[in-house]
């Protein structure tokens, strides 16, 4: 309950939900989307990582706060985030220096930080 309310009070308008746990009873959401990914040596749904992505981006053009949500911040998270910042324009190793900055520790699955890295 007090992190629903944390959420609430920053404004959030979005969540993408990679790992469940989240209460889809927000209603100061405009959008709730859950797109359960897995901690894995392997991409998720490439077509799926850039449609979710996409919408991320559109949602923070707009001007809305959108909130990543998986278990630990570190690796879902980071790859979903790192997607959206490319397509930002931000270079691959600029997004993986820039997310482990703000949350150390982060992108440590080489293939999740390989994936963005490769976006030069």
């Amino acid at each position: 309950e007090e992190d629903i309310e944390f959420v609430k009070d920053l404004g959030v308008k979005c969540v993408v939900d990679l790992a469940g746990g989240l209460d889809p009873e927000m209603p100061f959401l405009d959008a709730y989307l859950f797109w359960p990914i897995h901690d894995v040596p392997f991409l998720p749904d490439l077509d799926m990582l850039l449609m979710v992505s996409t919408f991320i981006r559109d949602q923070l053009r707009c001007g809305d706060k959108v909130l990543v949500h998986c278990s630990q911040g570190l690796n879902r998270a980071g790859l979903v985030c790192g997607r959206v910042m490319t397509l930002a324009g931000w270079k691959g190793s600029a997004v993986i220096a820039r997310i482990r900055e703000k949350r150390p520790g982060a992108l440590w699955n080489p293939v999740f930080s390989s994936f963005i890295e490769k976006f030069e």
